[in-house]
């Protein structure tokens, strides 16, 4: 940075043969007069001290040599002629012409808030630094939890695949011992293709390439109904069939408009979560409204969320374990996935739960 950029062109000006008592006013008010003619030629620079040190009757006899600054010069390097000379302002030239002076001052605020953007710069680059590195450790400890659930939930279907494959190509068993394996092997199917859709809907969310219907008419009534309906039976594929579906409705049926398919996946991913974990009871799915937002529920009798675990139930790849088996079926992007996608239609999902008396899930969207 030049000085050019902290020129003064108001200054007060004197005539080099002005008598020194007409002057003394206004150096004590401004601290220093700019010396020129007529013809506004440049003769120098009066303060105070000149006029102390050589006290002649004319402004003239109180000049003495006056060091200059070129306007090309560097901020750093006309601080530096101040401190030579002594003197607190210094006329500012390119070439031989005079455009004006530079005072101390602006000299130390520019030098100052130089420095203090250079070290405000150096901070936010640590700050950088320090984010990228938290960043790039989390990314790391999501990237080994992937594999680790990815190597787990892949290679047991598809395990299971071949071996019963092989198996029911024997001729060995009964038509209903090969109808068992037949189911077993719908299970592994039905289980590797829940996992590959989850792993293929987190990396569209992650390259923002979900797309989106949002103008469906959607009835709360119609939903509630139809996953309370499709939840009963597919309990049975989930080995709960000793457990109970409830579906609870408001007197009067809420419309509203948004993405249909989204709302059925978020709600789904709720529902089956509460289904893998419940051992007993009932899991219950509803509604209800107010004048702004229509909240859907999923309320369920299983084992809750351990307190240390309910800050970090939307985190991808967090997994839960229940009573009877230390790791369940899923890759833990379910939840994560209804969050991400609630958000995206200008709504939430949030919970409340108890550990060993149960959980509510609520969904709320706009109406």
């Amino acid at each position: 940075m030049h000085v050019d950029s902290l020129i003064i062109e108001d200054f007060p000006v004197v005539h080099p043969y002005t008598g020194v008592n007409v002057i003394e006013n206004i150096l004590l008010d401004k601290k220093y007069i700019v010396v020129r003619d007529e013809q506004n030629r440049f003769y120098g620079i009066l303060t105070p001290f000149d006029i102390i040190e050589r006290p002649h009757k004319i402004v003239f006899d109180c000049l003495g040599k006056t060091e200059k600054v070129d306007a090309s010069d560097t901020i750093k390097l006309a601080y530096q002629k101040m401190v030579n000379a002594q003197r607190h302002v210094l006329p500012v030239f390119q070439d031989d012409n005079f455009l004006g002076i530079v005072h101390i001052q602006n000299i130390v605020n520019s030098l100052s808030n130089k420095t203090d953007s250079a070290v405000n710069k150096l901070e936010e680059t640590q700050k950088e630094l320090e984010e990228e590195k938290a960043k790039s450790q989390i990314a790391e400890k999501l990237k080994e939890a992937f594999l680790q659930n990815i190597s787990h939930e892949l290679r047991t279907p598809l395990n299971g695949l071949i071996g019963f494959a092989e198996v029911i190509s024997s001729s060995r068993f009964d038509d209903y011992q090969k109808k068992e394996f037949y189911k077993f092997v719908t299970e592994c199917s039905q289980r590797f293709l829940d996992t590959v859709n989850e792993i293929i809907e987190i990396s569209r969310i992650q390259s923002g390439d979900v797309q989106y219907q949002k103008n469906c008419i959607c009835s709360a009534t119609i939903l509630v109904d139809e996953l309370s309906q499709y939840y009963r039976n597919e309990k049975i594929a989930l080995h709960k069939s000793h457990i109970e579906i409830r579906a609870s409705k408001e007197n009067n049926d809420i419309t509203f408009i948004s993405d249909l398919s989204k709302i059925k996946q978020i709600l789904s991913y709720i529902i089956h979560n509460a289904i893998k974990f419940i051992e007993n009871g009932y899991v219950e799915i509803g509604f209800e409204s107010n004048s702004e937002h229509i909240v859907f529920f999923v309320k369920d009798t299983g084992p809750g969320i351990p307190l240390d675990k309910q800050d970090k139930i939307f985190i991808a790849f967090e997994k839960l374990e229940s009573e009877r088996h230390s790791v369940l079926p899923g890759v833990g992007l379910g939840l994560t996935i209804a969050k991400y996608l609630a958000n995206s239609l200008d709504g939430d999902v949030w919970f409340d739960s108890v550990p060993g008396v149960g959980s509510t899930f609520y969904i709320k969207f706009p109406v």
